[in-house]
């Protein structure tokens, strides 16, 4: 097998996104669909990607879906020589692999990216600086400690968001937008008697803090920050933003959320 541009491309794409459809790698690499699905069996039964096999017990549920591809260590060893990608970034990625049992939510996250990446962003005229881009520029892992004060109550948090990127629609450097990923299925607890316990306040509380410490400003150089709660559930989005108006008292953060519901654009009506 001799490999492409191409195929790199491909190992690329799933190597950011974790976990990606077949479906959405043929809207991500040029060429016709036939040739991209067959060029991803070819990746697959020479190794350099990966299908988990819990996809298995998830197209029981849902059955004529696409084949899921994952990174496979092969296909990680010719990213560190063609895409210089970190020996630690890969290392991070291939542990996060195993973690399949959050496979629907990491689809979920995709299906948001790459309609992002491959139809929102051309719609709207807008440049978007994605995630790699941005960890490399300022040496960062989107993975932030975060001291959290609540009540009576203080705990350290290591917060990490399901996306995060920038979208400049000026096309000047100082007047980026950073954007925070939360892809909410409705599965979280709202509240919990504990912040040691994971719940949608203890997110909301965690981005309020790096906000008023002045973290996103001071790493990503970005003045003004939004964070995206992509919501599926009515009921939830309701609870959540009374959650926050109970939480949330300070005016400076009024705007910092945004929330959208899974099929809309979500970049020219809810981040300007």
């Amino acid at each position: 097998m001799q490999i492409t541009e191409r195929d790199i491309d491909i190992i690329h794409h799933v190597f950011r996104h974790r976990f990606l459809r077949s479906t959405h790698i043929c809207q991500l690499v040029e060429g016709s669909e036939q040739a991209i699905l067959r060029r991803l069996q070819t990746l697959y039964h020479h190794s350099y990607l990966e299908r988990p096999r819990v996809q298995i017990k998830y197209y029981n549920k849902n059955h004529n879906q696409p084949l899921i591809y994952g990174i496979a260590r092969k296909g990680a060893e010719l990213l560190k020589t063609h895409r210089e990608i970190p020996n630690k970034k890969i290392d991070w990625m291939l542990s996060k692999r195993s973690k399949t049992q959050f496979l629907e939510h990491t689809l979920e996250v995709a299906d948001f990216m790459v309609n992002l990446e491959t139809k929102w962003i051309k719609e709207s005229n807008v440049t978007l600086i994605q995630e790699e881009a941005l960890e490399a520029s300022c040496h960062s892992p989107t993975s932030w400690k975060v001291p959290l004060r609540y009540k009576a109550e203080t705990f350290t948090h290591y917060i990490e968001p399901d996306g995060l990127f920038a979208l400049n629609f000026s096309h000047k450097a100082d007047e980026e937008i950073g954007v925070i990923l939360e892809v909410d299925r409705g599965t979280m607890p709202i509240k919990r008697k504990s912040l040691r316990n994971s719940s949608i306040l203890r997110k909301l509380l965690a981005y309020e803090t790096l906000w008023k410490q002045g973290f996103f400003k001071q790493t990503y150089g970005w003045k003004r920050v939004r964070v995206l709660f992509v919501v599926t559930n009515t009921r939830h989005k309701d609870r959540i933003q009374q959650i926050h108006k109970q939480a949330i008292n300070s005016t400076e953060c009024s705007s910092l959320f945004s929330e959208i519901s899974s099929k809309q654009n979500p970049i020219a009506n809810h981040i300007t």
